[in-house]
């Protein structure tokens, strides 16, 4: 959860000559899920995503 906000926080500092706001919107997350056939990647739907940027 807070690697999520930190890399959003660096995400938005950089880049651009202002800092800006992003949101859910403006992110995809995915974590490896290594237990899964072939190490899959699963995304992070928008409301997961939104409740770990809200904590």
């Amino acid at each position: 959860e807070a690697t999520v906000r930190l890399a959003r926080d660096v995400l938005a500092e950089f880049g651009d000559e202002q800092p800006r706001q992003l949101g859910p919107s403006q992110l995809e997350v995915a974590v490896l899920d290594r237990t899964r056939p072939r190490r899959t990647f699963v995304r992070f739907d928008s409301g997961r995503l939104a409740t770990l940027l809200a904590e």
